[in-house]
């Protein structure tokens, strides 16, 4: 009996968690293809290990967003984690999009990197999903937060403790 509500249950964790989904409200698109969003707040770009190299694209990508003036974080999730698909569906909200003002997130999804090649990189993924600060050349500072860190995925308990993090000085 158990195996058989084991199976159901699993039946439905990936029925609820295809990758056929596309949790991105609309009016946040910029390219359904890449998974980017650039909103008028702030910018998320999906990088793939075939872009090339994680340091070089770190560094390259923290140019570019101090040089617009904005914190720039490493986000690492996976397609098959509810939390990270709840989040990206949270992105519309106007809470969230105070939250993530003024930031530049570089988003790796952890099945394309591996978490040995984060852990070498300073990108600790053992919690997802997690945003790391990097500094101006794509270094981590050690600062990170997770999604222990806020409850429910939901916006109204996302959204505070993304924004105190995101606009810590």
């Amino acid at each position: 009996m158990r195996s058989i509500v084991f199976l159901i249950a699993l039946v439905f964790f990936v029925a609820t968690c295809s990758k056929s989904k596309d949790p991105v409200p609309a009016s946040n698109k910029a390219s359904s293809k890449t998974g980017d969003i650039k909103s008028d707040g702030f910018v998320l770009l999906q990088k793939h290990p075939q872009d090339g190299e994680l340091k070089s694209l770190l560094k390259s990508e923290a140019l570019v967003g101090t040089k617009a003036g904005r914190k720039v974080f490493v986000y690492i999730k996976a397609d098959w984690c509810p939390p990270c698909v709840k989040l990206r569906e949270s992105l519309g909200d106007s809470r969230m999009k105070a939250a993530f003002h003024n930031t530049h997130i570089i988003q790796l999804d952890l099945n394309e990197y591996g978490s040995d090649k984060l852990d070498t990189e300073g990108l600790p993924s053992g919690s997802i999903p997690v945003f790391h600060e990097i500094d101006a050349k794509g270094r981590p500072t050690g600062r990170k937060i997770d999604g222990g860190a806020w409850g429910e995925n939901i916006p109204k308990n996302m959204a505070p403790p993304l924004k105190a993090f995101f606009q810590a000085e």
